[in-house]
């Protein structure tokens, strides 16, 4: 075939070639776009099961960590009050109407403001992170920020990641707005203890309340009804005392930072939360200067939030969990009847 018959065969193929029509174009676009819409959820929801699965994780070497310090030092690892509480004129515990004690709690020595998760550093292997703050255990908290040494401040300020829930897209943040931190930046945690359902202040809450929730509590005047809290070292907890069932009693709770103006994860006061309002309450409208309100548990997780029980265990306890059965979980020694 000589040059020029090629060239016409050519000429005639790229007559024969059809491009994509405008509409051919559109149609192609919008099945792609169908085929995305339809995608998009399944990766989303593939993602939230591998986040949920480590948040799962994390809160089983917490509540694991608690139950090893207990072996070793014979009670829960408990929050130490910033300041010495009031004289304490007798307890409810974890019974609605009987009290447990009519005698002052044993008063400590240092009022330093460490929390739970302090106590169980060397447990979830922080061991140098837990020896900073093991210096100044013999001296009492203070809110001035100047005679805090460096490296505590620092401490401060270091997040273990395990305490940080990865559904929770701010819950690395570093806080600044904290009560009793002197107004220096401080690191949050997604993981509190769990205090039982008592009131965090006294005549003020927006939340179901009646006569049969505990009293305010947190400062040591009584013991709480719940295994950890603010003052929990005053009243040291033995997992023998879980008479409600270590399977049946609530340790470790998932919450927000961004909804709870109490969330300092070395602070005694930041590591504890109350099941005095439904779980998820303020959900989608945080006011977390309302601590009255917001100290509870809440989390991203569509649907309710991870819970550590005292034996080691976590389950995920939906939203919509009867009020009075979600606040008995939470109880020691409430005697409630049980089903989940």
């Amino acid at each position: 075939m000589n040059l020029i018959n090629r060239g016409r065969v050519m000429q005639l193929r790229r007559q024969d070639a059809k491009a994509f029509t405008l509409v051919e174009l559109l149609v192609v676009i919008a099945i792609i776009g169908v085929l995305v819409a339809l995608l998009l959820p399944a990766v989303q929801a593939a993602r939230e099961s591998a986040r949920r699965a480590r948040c799962t994780s994390q809160l089983k070497q917490l509540s694991l960590a608690a139950i090893n310090y207990e072996s070793a030092r014979g009670h829960v690892p408990g929050g130490v009050p910033y300041a010495p509480p009031p004289q304490a004129s007798g307890t409810t515990g974890g019974r609605r109407d009987t009290p447990v004690s009519t005698a002052a709690p044993d008063r400590l020595e240092y009022y330093h403001g460490q929390g739970w998760i302090v106590e169980v550093l060397p447990y979830i292997e922080q061991p140098a992170l837990y020896d900073i703050f093991e210096s100044v255990r013999n001296t009492d908290w203070s809110t001035n920020p100047a005679v805090v040494p460096l490296a505590v401040q620092e401490a401060r300020r270091t997040q273990p990641a395990i305490l940080v829930c990865p559904s929770d897209p701010t819950g690395t943040e570093l806080v600044d707005d904290q009560p009793q931190a002197g107004g220096v930046e401080v690191a949050p945690t997604n993981y509190r203890g769990v205090m039982g359902s008592p009131a965090l202040a006294i005549g003020s809450t927006s939340c179901p309340f009646d006569a049969n929730l505990q009293a305010f509590c947190n400062d040591g005047r009584k013991q709480c009804n719940g295994i950890i809290w603010r003052s929990s070292m005053l009243y040291p907890i033995k997992l023998r005392q879980v008479t409600d069932g270590l399977s049946n009693t609530m340790m470790v709770g998932e919450d927000l930072p961004s909804h709870n103006d109490h969330t300092m994860w070395s602070f005694a006061n930041g590591d504890s939360s109350s099941t005095l309002c439904p779980l998820n309450f303020g959900l989608n409208d945080p006011r977390p200067n309302e601590y009255w309100n917001v100290r509870g548990f809440r989390s991203w997780h569509p649907g309710g939030a991870h819970f550590a029980f005292a034996d080691g265990s976590v389950r995920f306890i939906q939203e919509d969990i009867e009020f009075d059965l979600y606040r008995a979980l939470s109880t020691i020694a409430g005697e409630e009847p049980l089903t989940l």
